[in-house]
């Protein structure tokens, strides 16, 4: 909105229409963040809480941390199960520890794709059974 824009004389202006629509708004619950019943600006729009990073940042962490917990277990369940590619559980092993794709390439001498399309394939196997709830994910 441009400086010379004043509120004040837009409500007085059409005062009538304006306490029409801020009483249907007021019983509707709304709250406007930005302008006061009086046009002046609120005192509660002044921009980002930093504890709105903070909470972000802690969402984050959270759904890695739950997500590489998950890979954890199922390295463990994946091993049971029989998987026969020694490359695909050594694979799973390091990314499930956090290694990054191309920490897994140079530490097991594997192309690329390999790796990426091994993880995408366990990963996708994984998060099916952690949404259907299914072993090793189930709560019983």
């Amino acid at each position: 909105m441009s400086d010379d824009f004043n509120w004040k004389k837009k409500i007085a202006e059409n005062k009538e229409l304006f306490d029409k629509w801020e009483a249907k708004l007021k019983d509707s619950g709304f709250r406007d963040i930005e302008y006061r019943i009086d046009g002046e600006p609120a005192d509660y729009m002044v921009g980002p809480n930093p504890m709105d990073f903070v909470r972000a940042g802690a969402r984050r962490i959270e759904s890695a941390s739950s997500y590489y917990e998950a890979a954890r277990q199922y390295r463990w369940w994946l091993r049971s199960q029989g998987e026969e590619d020694f490359n695909a559980i050594r694979v799973w092993d390091l990314h499930s520890e956090g290694k990054s794709i191309m920490a897994i390439v140079k530490a097991m001498g594997l192309k690329r794709w390999f790796v990426t399309q091994t993880i995408k394939r366990i990963k996708a196997d994984m998060m099916s059974r952690v949404r259907a709830h299914e072993e090793p994910f189930n709560d019983e």
